[in-house]
């Protein structure tokens, strides 16, 4: 039987049997990646023992095929692979890393309109881009570039926007890898109408007076964030998440999707404490956040001290449109 034959496994191993490990010889490669191959190179793990030249042969065939796989994502094209020694070890020779040769990013959609202002935010993600020329190529940079490329077209205006195309030349004599993308922006969006669910105790006008997003506003992540952590620091809904409409379609006026989970609008609280100045101290306390079912808050607390007594009842009326919010209440102390 020819040794080209697969990687068959004499008979005479028993199913289960432990042979131990490959080890790896010290080489030129970082630790980084020489951990990563003994994490992830599942051909390591020796399935025989390496009794005789065939075993080591077989062996082989598998460890060159995975190392190869493994290494070129780590930008090493030509590696020399071999087992020698006694006992037998796992030889590497990395060969050159390859670096970024060229980087090219082409535009569709709206954004690659003539204007200035579009040229301008062009130049704004090509400078943004990470994995820049000279630079050593690694899978996980490109992939991880390639996403925040995407996220910084579509953190404004451009909501439905796409990588369409991206290509990696690989120039492996060279050791040089040649960067091509192309995105589609889709059309520039605008915020629309607010629409919530989740509401039983409160209204959408509540959710309406906490917006950081008007109607005709261009579209952006971060008035959805602001918007979303008003919401939350709020003390009338525990959860808040926001989204919009990336239809194309609805790109003129794109809806802004409210989902909120409300707070308990009714709280009692108690508390007790020691001062040097006052002496013991008890609280009561009592909350209502709709109040009169018109999403009033309602504070209220009495605290009794060894030498001072205190109550309080404090209304809050919901933010007016410029943030600002009315209130009235009154103290007594004795």
């Amino acid at each position: 039987m020819g040794d080209d034959m697969a990687d068959r496994l004499p008979d005479d191993n028993p199913p289960g049997a432990s042979f131990g490990r490959l080890p790896l010889r010290p080489n030129a490669l970082s630790d980084d990646v020489n951990d990563m191959l003994e994490r992830h190179a599942r051909s390591l793990v020796l399935r025989e023992a390496l009794t005789d030249e065939r075993a080591q042969r077989r062996l082989l065939r598998r460890v060159r095929r995975e190392v190869a796989e493994l290494l070129s994502t780590e930008g090493y094209f030509t590696p020399t692979v071999e087992i020698d020694g006694d006992p037998p070890a796992l030889a590497i020779e990395p060969g050159p890393r390859a670096v970024i040769g060229r980087v090219d990013i082409e535009f569709e959609g709206a954004v690659a309109d003539a204007d200035a202002e579009r040229a301008e935010r062009r130049d704004e993600l090509r400078r943004s881009w990470r994995l820049a020329v000279g630079q050593p190529f690694r899978q996980s940079d490109w992939s991880s570039a390639k996403q925040n490329l995407l996220d910084a077209l579509t953190s404004r205006d451009y909501a439905a926007g796409a990588l369409i195309d991206s290509q990696a030349e690989v120039d492996a004599a060279a050791a040089r890898v040649d960067l091509r993308l192309r995105l589609d922006s889709g059309p520039a969006f605008r915020f629309g109408d607010i629409e919530a669910t989740g509401l039983a105790l409160h209204d959408l006008d509540l959710v309406r007076r906490y917006s950081t997003v008007r109607a005709g506003e261009p579209y952006s992540t971060d008035a959805l964030l602001a918007f979303e952590r008003a919401l939350l620091s709020s003390p009338y809904f525990g959860s808040a998440q926001i989204s919009v409409d990336r239809d194309p379609a609805a790109a003129a006026a794109t809806p802004v999707r409210v989902a909120v989970a409300e707070a308990s609008s009714r709280r009692l609280s108690f508390g007790a404490g020691l001062s040097s100045n006052t002496g013991y101290r008890a609280e009561v306390g009592w909350s209502d956040n709709n109040l009169f079912k018109r999403s009033w808050l309602f504070n209220t607390a009495v605290r009794l001290e060894q030498l001072r007594q205190i109550a309080f009842a404090d209304v809050l009326l919901p933010p007016a449109a410029d943030g600002y919010r009315d209130s009235f209440g009154a103290l007594a102390e004795n």
